[in-house]
């Protein structure tokens, strides 16, 4: 779904109307979307995956997930009143301001952000006061950052608002030989393609023209014709496809566009939720999408470490040649070119010739030569691991993709949702960016307390367990991981304390392991578990691999703790 700025401006009255003084009385989200149910029937959904749209209903839309606890963010929005919703200067973004009261009874302010930007939508909450951010909701695959407690700035851009700028101001910045249409739709706040057509169809102006062409007398009625559209009123809507997206817009179409009137901009939006047939069919697309990138890389690296360690073969013959030339260094006249010296262990007699780079002696080149050939040796000890690695991932990219057949799919919602977590925790490997002292290295594991205050924290993704594990772990920590299941590293940390955590505390963190695992359906898991100190990482081994010594196993029910507030 896209919208344009003059319809995001007059979405923020008609929330306001419906929705002032509201409660929400009920927050639920999950891997699709995020739904708030008010007081009195209403229900506002934000899709933010594969189609992304917003609705405004009357009626129960659903899509909530059982299983998802609930955080601090979660408990905000839970009771919170309405009061007014606003939409961005420049950017799609639209957000709501709400009030609750805290412990003393004072009134408090939340805004929560809804960044209408595609392909991707997502919700952030943050604090009016404060500015940081309380909680993020966005698609498993979304690679932005989403760190709570970190400062949040909503999206903004130097686009040009109409009705502030002027003509020198609105004919400049186009690229050689640019259209009318796309420079418009790249430089005005908030634009789409459906808004530059309107333009330039309303200004008489080919849309394809140069906008390097205009003169300035059509570039200051450009201007009055896109002030014109950015502050009519609003009185009608209108609805159309494009390629796979939906559009909503207040401004009427070109006629080129086949369109479906609407009454009211809440109207269109009703009727906005895709069939679920629609919904699943784009779902798949994204996903296969992704797993034939994600194939495409790993053929290339599993082609690339191929080619180096049939180049590391010859880690011996260049070890030879650096011996050899180093011995002879010391005959060799200064500055000389190119060397030849004989090969002794050749069968028939032999010269080896050598070029000299300028500015190197024959010194420096054979001690090259050598600090390769164990480069090459380094390879042969690392790569036939990675190669089996990446020929496994690549295996299972394949049978994912003979699964992810839009004709034949008969597969459930759960394995949906499981190709998309999948895909999410592939993308999520380099995103965010630590916003502590204690996520120095880059994690940003979840936290959680047991019933007797101990602090325990699990990791996302293969790199951040090796991170947890290896670097932020003390050593007298308490490592968890569910046996026999792949899944996070979990360590339940001391914080100084110097006495051992009880039966309960153990068990409880072995059963956040269990959670945060391939065996999280099962009735009971078995869990392995050690002092951190005794979990290695064998040399050259991939992220997320983890040898231990003197382990213990428990059997637990996969169950979360509630998280920790203080993180």
């Amino acid at each position: 779904m896209r919208f344009d700025l003059p319809t995001l401006s007059a979405l923020s009255g008609c929330l306001t109307e419906h929705l002032s003084d509201r409660q929400i009385v009920g927050v639920e989200h999950g891997t699709a979307g995020l739904q708030l149910s008010f007081h009195g029937e209403r229900f506002l959904r934000l899709t933010y995956g594969i189609p992304a749209a917003l609705s405004l209903v009357a009626g129960h839309v659903g899509g909530g997930e059982a299983d998802v606890p609930i955080s601090r963010a979660d408990r905000f929005l839970l009771g919170a009143v309405f009061v007014a919703a606003e939409a961005a200067q420049r950017d799609r973004c639209l957000w709501l301001r709400l009030q609750r009261p805290d412990r003393d009874g004072k009134p408090t302010y939340g805004r929560l952000y809804l960044e209408l930007i595609g392909p991707r939508f997502r919700a952030v909450l943050a604090s009016e006061r404060r500015g940081h951010a309380l909680g993020f909701w966005q698609a498993a695959s979304d690679r932005r950052a989403a760190s709570p407690g970190s400062a949040y700035r909503p999206p903004d851009s130097d686009r040009i608002i109409p009705g502030e700028a002027e003509v020198g101001q609105l004919s400049l910045g186009w690229d050689e030989g640019e259209q009318l249409k796309r420079w418009l739709t790249r430089r005005l706040a908030g634009a789409t393609g459906a808004i530059a057509s309107v333009a330039c169809e309303r200004a008489h102006i080919d849309q394809t023209t140069p906008a390097s062409e205009l003169s300035p007398d059509q570039w200051l009625h450009v201007l009055e014709i896109v002030q014109v559209i950015y502050t009519s009123p609003a009185t009608k809507c209108w609805a159309w496809r494009h390629a796979e997206t939906r559009q909503v817009s207040v401004i009427e179409p070109p006629a080129s566009i086949v369109s479906q009137p609407y009454e009211s901009l809440l109207g269109a939006l009703a009727e906005g939720e895709e069939s679920v047939s629609t919904r699943s069919d784009l779902r798949l697309q994204a996903i296969e999408q992704f797993l034939r990138r994600r194939k495409g890389r790993l053929e290339a690296s599993l082609a690339a470490m191929q080619q180096d360690i049939t180049q590391a073969e010859t880690a011996d013959t260049v070890e030879r040649h650096g011996s050899l030339l180093l011995a002879a260094a010391s005959q060799i006249k200064p500055g000389a070119a190119v060397v030849e010296i004989p090969d002794p262990y050749a069968e028939q007699e032999q010269l080896l010739r050598f070029e000299i780079p300028q500015g190197k002696s024959v010194a420096q080149e054979a001690t090259g030569l050598l600090k390769l050939a164990q480069k090459f040796r380094r390879r042969i000890q690392i790569l036939p691991l990675k190669i089996l690695e990446t020929e496994a991932q690549l295996a299972g990219v394949g049978d994912l993709l003979q699964r992810v057949d839009r004709d034949n799919w008969n597969s459930t919602e759960e394995e949906l949702v499981a190709l998309e977590t999948q895909m999410g925790e592939t993308q999520q490997s380099g995103r965010g960016r630590p916003n502590s002292k204690d996520e120095r290295h880059g994690a940003r594991p979840r936290r959680y307390r047991t019933s007797s205050g101990w602090s325990v924290w699990a990791g996302r993704n293969n790199q951040e367990n090796d991170t947890l594990t290896h670097r932020l772990a003390a050593q007298n920590d308490y490592w968890f991981h569910a046996h026999g299941y792949a899944g996070s590293h979990v360590l339940l940390r001391r914080d100084g304390r110097k006495q051992e955590p009880d039966r309960q505390a153990l068990e409880e963190a072995a059963a956040v392991a269990a959670y945060w695992s391939k065996g999280r359906t099962a009735s009971k898991v078995p869990v392995v578990y050690t002092m951190a100190k005794y979990v290695s990482k064998p040399r050259g081994a991939p992220a997320g691999l983890a040898v231990m010594k003197r382990e213990k196993t428990v059997m637990v029910r996969p169950e979360l703790l509630p998280e920790d507030d203080d993180a």
